[in-house]
């Protein structure tokens, strides 16, 4: 959970809408979106609240790196007990779908981003002409479509097979989902944060490879200050590393290689 420090450097500021936006105040962070070091006063974080992905995790808890299967609801009850602890403790609590939906609301060019990613991201298969009724009207059902419903296409990733047997009329689909994003509720391992802002990962599971494109497209929307992206070959998580005020400790593994630390240290 990415979390803001009253101590960090201030963000870099969008200046205004760009085309297409409307003008208007997005959701005002508590404080500077940093963290100069693990024990300073937490203020604000930035959550998602284990849904529907968790439990297509579950169906295999291997591949979908679980340690092992769980109770969904005694998951989700000990996430909404982390959740109420931290509002009791006086911290700013958000989540990540509804940032994603007030973000939309005021730039509605960045919707039209996710519309158009989401015409790539869902794919339909089958006879020809099926295929083409049906994405056509996708296209067509895009514009309807609510923030929850764009969000939930992100997080599953589906995409549909058509079916008709010879001698009927009815179509059946079959709907496949291209690895959802099981593990976006570990919030801290998508980004990690430094004095100046934060570093954007990039995960070495191919599981969770999208997630940081879903959470920095977000951040940064959002008005929050990007130290560094890493890129290919690097690969980091933001559990691996810890800033402790003028120093930090940074871990090296299956998850950070040694790109990643050379990529971070070369950062502003």
């Amino acid at each position: 959970m990415p979390p803001s420090s009253r101590r960090a450097a201030p963000p870099t500021e969008t200046g205004g809408p760009r085309p297409g936006e409307t003008a208007g105040p997005l959701p005002a962070r508590t404080g500077r979106t940093g963290a100069r070091a693990e024990w300073d006063p937490l203020e604000e974080v930035l959550i998602h609240q284990p849904g529907i992905e968790m439990f297509f995790g579950l169906m295999e808890p291997y591949s979908f790196l679980y340690e092992r299967a769980f109770r969904v609801d005694e998951a989700t009850y000990e996430h909404a007990a982390l959740e109420h602890a931290l509002t009791e403790a006086g911290v700013t609590v958000r989540h990540l779908i509804h940032l994603a939906i007030e973000i939309g609301a005021r730039r509605p060019a960045l919707v039209e981003e996710v519309r158009r990613h989401a015409l790539d991201l869902v794919r339909y298969s089958g006879p020809k002409e099926m295929v083409a009724r049906a994405r056509s009207a996708f296209r067509q059902n895009l514009d309807r479509f609510d923030g929850p419903t764009l969000f939930n296409i992100l997080l599953l990733r589906p995409s549909v097979r058509l079916e008709r047997h010879p001698g009927e009329r009815v179509i059946l689909p079959k709907v496949v989902l291209d690895t959802p994003l099981a593990n976006l509720y570990f919030m801290r391992d998508q980004q990690a944060l430094t004095p100046n802002g934060f570093v954007l990962g990039r995960m070495a599971k191919p599981q969770r490879r999208n997630e940081p494109i879903l959470t920095g497209a977000l951040l940064r929307a959002w008005g929050a200050a990007m130290v560094t992206e890493i890129r290919s070959p690097g690969t980091f998580e933001g559990g691996d590393l810890i800033p402790l005020g003028d120093a930090a400790l940074l871990g090296t593994g299956d998850r950070t290689n040694a790109s990643a630390v050379r990529q971070i240290l070369a950062a502003p």
